[in-house]
């Protein structure tokens, strides 16, 4: 009996499949863009998310079902007027979240790396619109590390890029967010 079990155990591929929780202390993102005096750059450590990763003989197969989400009060640039005028494009007040995520994603593998490609959601300031998901996944026998970039306007979300001293300051419209998303495995 123990050399059918064995000799299954060969002949079966290891699946293993699971919802994975982010690891908020690992991940941040990054959103940057230009206003007429200067670049800025504003950060979030703080979110929260899920997705399902299908590893089969220790490869990942597939990744669905990701969520995430994070308070617009979280995002934070070190200076407190620069923080106000965010939350205020974000309408925090009537819409504190930003969330996003996808169902599905198709997965090559790239040397060590897995390229993570599809449609995603982005649901912020009221606005829910589907954008095109690209990350570079590694993966480790603790994590699954995940790192993309987005370029947004602002304005696609009903946003009005913030403006300072009487609007003689204006922020571009367009921003690039990079993520650094960490998930347990």
């Amino acid at each position: 009996m123990k050399q059918i079990s064995t000799f299954l155990m060969v002949l079966i591929p290891v699946f293993v499949m699971g919802q994975n929780q982010l690891i908020s202390s690992k991940s941040s993102m990054t959103i940057s863009g230009t206003s007429s005096m200067h670049d800025w750059e504003s950060v979030c450590e703080k979110m929260s998310g899920t997705a399902t990763f299908e590893f089969v003989e220790n490869e990942l197969k597939s990744a669905k079902n990701a969520s995430l989400s994070m308070k617009v009060e979280d995002i934070e640039s070190g200076k407190s007027l620069m923080d106000s005028k965010t939350y205020d494009a974000f309408k925090y007040e009537s819409y504190p979240m930003i969330k996003g995520g996808f169902s599905a994603a198709n997965i090559q593998k790239s040397g060590s790396k897995y390229l993570i490609k599809g449609q995603a959601y982005l649901e912020m300031a009221g606005k829910k619109k589907n954008v095109d998901l690209s990350a570079e996944c590694s993966v480790s026998e603790t994590e699954v590390t995940c790192i993309g970039k987005q370029s947004i306007d602002m304005t696609e979300y009903d946003m009005k890029p913030p403006t300072a001293m009487m609007g003689t300051i204006k922020v571009g419209k367009d921003v690039e967010v990079e993520m650094k998303l960490v998930f347990k495995r």
